[in-house]
This record gives structure tokens, sequence and C-alpha cells, in this order.
């Protein structure tokens, strides 16, 4: 056995390029695998790690201004440790230059909060005793420019608040801020958020008034439960929102993100494994093809067929210890590559990344019993044999031509010889081009697969906001009469206004409820044209409603379900699902305008409009956002440009998957010519004696590597188009519904790269092709 052994890792060492390309493809499987699974892994630990250490809320209760005097006491509900008041409201930051920005003003009654800790990065917390004293969100002083002892100025409603800077903080709310968190868009900047005493109020009305609370529940308590005896016992309330700790637009935004990504990384572990097999496999085979005659031998000298295949069993096993190895280390890079450019440009203060073991082990474990069955698989067929047959050469098999090639002669004699003899070697190994042309398409299919994806996913928000009517909408303070936005319609620059009805409530069937957010609307609007992708549209029946996909999944809807919408624990409506939306908002029932009114008890009003404009904007934007019952005002272009940011903040992936797919293509054309010229040495050395020159040599090896890319380019295309339409509808399961987009470019990209590699892949085996000694290659017995 040490014989073997010996014997097996002089092999190695004679084919050390070539094994090196399995190992480095090795490694690239278990470093994409372990890679991205800890990547997506550190996503999650970063949320979790900084919510915990702030003491991020369980549950937030929101719901129309109330005198404390006049709340419930929700602490006597079992599974509540503590809950903390405040009065949060939404506004504008009236910028130093003149600009203005969407805001955030909190009230807080303790000046150090204990639930949604703030943790201080420069001066010190509020101070209650002074009106003027604020903690502004580092949002604010990190992309406009605010410090402390600053001034800023905020407007809410008609009021405007003049306060003094003495503190910069961390709010567990805000890591990621978002100027409309309905989106599920990152927005770096778009929202300051500016924290004072809630005294401030209460001293100009003279009673306090809050319309939040945060509430922690006892450790082991079932959220579920909790939230439901709370919504009981603050049932006449008028309930704008209630959102458990996974519901929070943090949570939500990186849970969705997240689960994104784990639907692009299994296919190109997937690929790369194929490759990895493929490689070991042609590379084991080209060895035990050369080895016939040693083979042969050895059974002949006494070593049993088992011996034979346990020795090159462990070859195959050490390539993918040697490309696990490489893959461990590779991984923590491609870790820190996705994870934390990413993290920081959502605009997360940290990123807290993570070591996962089992990945490791798995990538590990699985690339050695990969590598070590793709090498037994070409000597296990060949041990079937007995050493005579094994020790005689079957030239033949290797030779034959196709009937259409030799009939076709004639028709050839014009080409050159290097390009004759290039594309003669392609058929003489019809398996061996095979097998290269569908491995090299097949990962080249994976990167025009996730440009095509990414395409889809960035152009669809642009589609899909085209078709709707409206260039702003106004998010109100509170349900206005809709007598009472007459004003608005009287705004220069205003052509026309719609409006909307938002309100919390909750959807339910088999026996289960989703939170969710009703939107009223007109059913013939042109204003809001909803995208449904199964089902059909509102027709303005009572009943009928249109639910989101993500609650469509969630609770097993489909059209003609009834469903059950819980307003308030004691109001209950039925309703009718007629169709499934695919809405780029989550968690969003529609229905018409009237029946929203209805169900919520706000007749004659609504707590929005939409807004078509007959030109620029940002005026009209500013005199919208001084409405008193203005909260907000948004613009459909920067919603499409957020969701345009974001999905380019994403294609970071792809970068990182498009250069493992191409490196492995180029490791694969390399070790392909290699191969080529390894068994053709003998003729390419009696085209030497008869005086052809280098260039003439270096022509008849890239035209067989740039006849079988260019087959490989034409699989490539049909793989990269289920594989693509397979990822949007995964992408369309996890977030919003992918419009699937295919364009020319995406496919030339990716194509036009790999046959620019294709050259510079090939020169290292042609170079040894220009160093072949004559004689000891003519020694080789092996024309046909």
């Amino acid at each position: 056995m040490r014989l073997l052994r010996r014997k097996m890792l002089r092999d190695l060492w004679r084919i050390r390029w070539r094994a090196l390309a399995v190992a480095l493809t090795v490694a690239a499987g278990v470093g994409v695998y372990a890679g991205v699974g800890m990547a997506i892994d550190t996503g999650y630990n970063t949320r979790d790690v900084l919510l915990d250490r702030m003491r991020f809320a369980d549950l937030e209760v929101q719901f129309l201004p109330e005198d404390v005097a006049n709340l419930p006491d929700p602490g006597r509900v079992p599974g509540v440790r503590a809950i903390e008041r405040r009065l949060v409201m939404p506004g504008t930051v009236l910028l130093p230059d003149g600009a203005r920005m969407n805001g955030v003003m909190v009230f807080l009654e303790s000046a150090e909060p204990a639930l949604d800790v703030l943790e201080m990065l420069a001066g010190r917390p509020v101070r209650p005793d002074d009106f003027e004293s604020a903690v502004i969100e580092r949002s604010l002083a990190e992309f406009h420019g605010y410090r402390v002892g600053d001034r800023i100025r905020m407007q809410v409603g008609e009021k405007i608040y003049d306060s003094r800077i003495d503190g910069v903080a961390i709010s567990p709310e805000h890591l990621v801020t978002t100027a409309n968190p309905d989106y599920l868009l990152p927005e770096k900047g778009s929202v300051g958020v500016v924290f004072t005493s809630l005294a401030r109020v209460s001293d100009a009305l003279g009673f306090t008034m809050v319309n939040d609370l945060l509430v922690r529940f006892e450790p082991g308590a079932d959220p579920d439960a909790v939230r439901a005896a709370l919504l009981t016992r603050l049932a006449r309330l008028n309930l704008e929102r209630v959102s458990l700790r996974r519901e929070h637009f943090i949570s939500r935004f990186i849970q969705v993100q997240m689960d994104s990504f784990k639907l692009y990384a299994p296919s190109i572990v997937l690929t790369l494994g194929i490759l990895s097999l493929v490689l070991t496999f042609i590379t084991v085979n080209r060895l035990v093809l050369d080895q016939r005659q040693e083979i042969g031998a050895l059974l002949a000298l006494g070593y049993t067929r088992t011996q034979v295949f346990l020795a090159y069993l462990r070859s195959g096993a050490l390539l993918g210890v040697l490309g696990g190895v490489m893959g461990v280390g590779l991984s923590f890079l491609l870790r820190d590559l996705f994870a934390k450019p990413y993290g920081y440009s959502i605009g997360m203060p940290e990123v807290v990344t993570v070591v996962e073991p089992p990945l490791l082990a798995i990538g590990f474990v699985a690339a050695v019993i990969g590598t070590a069955a793709a090498a037994a698989l070409p000597p296990g067929r060949m041990l079937r044999l007995t050493p005579q047959a094994i020790i005689r050469d079957p030239v033949s098999g290797a030779t034959a031509f196709p009937g259409w090639f030799g009939a076709t002669g004639g028709s050839r004699r014009w080409l050159p010889l290097p390009v004759r003899f290039g594309l003669r070697n392609m058929v003489r190994r019809r398996s061996r081009t095979l097998s290269s042309v569908l491995a090299l398409g097949f990962s080249l299919g994976v990167p025009i697969a996730f440009t095509v994806s990414l395409t889809s996913s960035l152009e669809t928000p642009g589609i899909v906001f085209a078709r709707e009517g409206w260039d702003l909408t106004v998010d109100f303070l509170y349900p206005v009469f809709l007598d009472d936005i007459a004003p608005i319609r009287a705004l220069p620059g205003v052509v026309r206004v719609e409006p909307y009805f938002r309100r919390f409530a909750e959807v339910g069937a088999h026996g289960r409820f989703e939170a969710a957010s009703i939107l009223g609307i007109d059913p013939g609007s042109t204003m809001k044209r909803t995208m449904v992708t199964s089902g059909r549209p509102l027709r303005g029946d009572p009943d009928e409603i249109l639910v989101s996909h993500d609650l469509a999944r969630n609770l097993g809807l489909h059209p003609g379900d009834q469903v059950t919408i819980r307003v308030r624990t004691d109001h209950e409506f039925a309703r009718r699902v007629v169709g499934i939306s695919g809405e780029i908002l989550p968690g969003q029932i529609i229905m018409p305008f009237r029946e929203a009114q209805v169900i919520t008890g706000f007749e004659d009003t609504g707590t929005g409009v939409f807004v078509t404009t007959s030109g620029e904007t940002a005026p009209l934007v500013a005199a919208l956002g001084g409405l008193e019952y203005a909260a907000k005002v948004i613009r459909k272009k920067d919603v499409v440009a957020a969701f345009r940011k974001l999905v380019s903040g994403m294609m970071r992936l792809v970068y990182v998957s498009l250069g493992v797919s191409v490196f492995v293509s180029t490791l694969f054309i390399a070790m392909g010519v290699s191969l080529v010229i390894s068994e053709r040495q003998a003729e390419y050395a009696t085209f030497k004696c008869l005086g052809y020159g280098r260039g003439k040599l270096a022509a008849m090896v890239l035209v067989q590597t740039l006849g079988e890319g260019g087959l490989a380019a034409l699989v490539s295309i049909p793989v990269g188009t289920m594989l693509a339409l397979y990822l949007n509808a995964r992408m369309s399961q996890a977030w919003h519904h992918v419009i699937d987009i295919f364009r020319a470019g995406d496919f030339a990209l990716v194509l036009v790269v790999a046959m620019a590699l294709i050259p510079i892949a090939a020169y290292p085996a042609i170079r040894t092709l220009n160093r072949l000694p004559i004689v000891d290659a003519l020694g080789i017995r092996r024309i046909g």
C-alpha cells in the first residue's frame, strides 16, 4: 500500500496544475456556501445583538393622541413586564439652508428611557426641566451636519419647535432609517428624528397626551397571546398600528432582505458543486486513461482491485481536503466582502459578524466526499475489466468521427489547417467536448440569471409606479374630514386630488390572524392601479377585498376565500378575497374607500390623499408639508429612486457570484486546454517538426477552446433564462411581485467577458506547448 500511496502522490504532482484547478474550484464552492451563509447570519445577528443591547420593545401600540388620564391600565395584563408612554408626532425638519425633510419628534416621558434605549454618541441625554433640550438621532449628525450645541427647528402641524441639541444618539428604532416604513425601503438620512421631553407638550396643553406605548414582555411569554390580551384591554382606543418586535420596520426589513439572499445562494453553491464534480471526474478520468498499462500491471503483480480503487479514492479525498481547507479560509473573506459593505450601505451603525462552525463543517465534509466520489468513478468503471483488457489501449473509440464530419471533409479543405485541426479535436473527443460545453454553459448561466433577475427587480418598481397616476402622497396626522382637504385642491400646481384611507387592522383565516394595513381607495381609481397577480381587481362590492401576496401566503388565502377583518377586538367583519395583489407594500389589504371608512368608524374622512401635479413639485411639497394636518409628503420619484438604490446595494452579491462563476469558468477553460495539449502531445510535436510556429500552434488550441466557448454561450442562454425565471418567482414570494425583464445587454455582458477570458485562460497552456520537448513527445504513441 505504501507503493500505491507514493505512486498516487507522484501522479498528483505530475498533474499539479490541473489538481490545483480542481482544488480551487472546490474551494470556491465551500467558500461561497459557508461565506454567504455566514454573511446572511451576520445580518440576523447584527439586528438581534443591537436590538437586545438597546432593550428594543417587544410590542409597540400606536393610537390617536389621548390624555393619559383616560388610558386603561395595561400593566395588569399577564405577560407584561414593563410599559413606557410617549408622544410620537411626524413633522418636518427645517434645515438651515431653507430645505425641508421628513422628521419625527418623540416626546419622552422619561429622559433616559428603559425601553428603546438611546445610546449616546456625543453630549448628554434630554434635560427634562429644560423645554429647549433635545437629542437627535445620529442620521441628522452624520448626513446633515448637526452637532451638539447647534439649534434645530421642527414643524409639527402648524407649531414650530425650536430646540438646542444637547446630544447625539443611536436609536434601535432607527438603526436603518426610512421616510416611509410601509415600503420596507432604507433611506440613509431621509428622516430626522428629534427626542425631547414630554413635559414640553404637557405644559402647553395643561394635561399629558400620548399616542404610543412601548411594552416589554416577561421572559417566555407568548407574544401573540400577550398582544391579544393588550388589544382587549385597549379596545376603546382608536388604534393606528400594533406591532410586535418581529413586525417592526428594522426587523421586517432585515428578515426580508436576508430571506431574499437565501434564495440566491443555493444556485451558486449547486453550480460550483456540479463544476467541482465535473472537473474532478475529467481530471481523474484523464489520469486513469493515461495509466491503463500501469493499472493493469499493478493488478497483474497481485494488488487487488480494492487496493487500487482506494488509492484513487484517497487521491480525490486529498484534493477535497486541500480545497476544503482553502474554502474555509475563503469563506471568511467572502463573508466580510458581502456582509460589512452591505450593512454599512443600508445605514447600520455597526456590523456584528458571526462564525458558523456547522456551515464550515458541512462545506468541508461535502467537499471531501464529493471530490472523493468523483475521483473514484473512473477507476471504478475500469477495474471491472480484466488486467489484459485494461492494458490494451482502445484507440478506435477515441478517434471515431461523426458521419457528418467525415462527409464534409471536402468542403472544409479551404479552411486554414489550424481551424481544421481545432474543429477535428472537438469532434474526436465528443464526450469530453460535450461535458466541457455543458459545464461551462451552466457556469455562465448562473451569472446571467443573477444579472437578469436583479435587472427585473431594479426595473419592476419603475414599471409598477409608472402605471399609477399620482405624483405625491400626503399622509395626515389624523383622519381629516373630506371637506377640509379643499385647500389642497386650491394649491398652485395641483391638478387632481383623490383621498385614501389607511388604518391598522388584523386579517384572519383558518384560525390565524396577521397584522395588516387597510388601504381604502376608489375602485375605479386611475391614481392607484393595483397590480393583481391572481383573481380580479376591485369592482366596488361592499364585501370584496384584495390581499397582498405575503398575507395570502402566510394565511393560505386564495381568490374566493372568506376572511375576518378585525379593527378592534369588538369589531369584526367578514369579507371575501377577490384577488391577490402584487403590491410592493407588504401586509396590506385593499378595499373600497367607503367600506374602509365604515368599518373603522371614520365616515366622511380620509387619512391621506393622492396628488397629481402639473410641474415642479418642490414648492408644492413645502406647501403641503405646512398644512396643520399634514404628517409627511412622499414623492413617487423618491420611492422609485430608493428602490433602485436598495437593489443596487443587493448587486454586491451578484458581483461576488459573478466573479466566482467567471473564476471557475476560467479554471475550467485553462484545464480543458491543458487536457487538449496533454492528450495530443505527439500530434503537436509532429506539427512542430513540420515547421509550424508558435502562432499556428496557438491558433489550433484557440480554435478549439473558442469553439467550445461559443457552444457553451449558446447553452448558457436557456440555462440563464430558466434560472432567472425561478429566482424572480422566489423573490416574488419573499418580497413583492417581480416582473420578468430580459435584456440582450444582460446576456451580452456575461458572455463577452467570458469569451474575452478564453485566450487569457489558454495562455499558460499555450506557453507549455511552446516549450514542449519534441523527442519526448514523439515517444508517446497516441496519434489518432
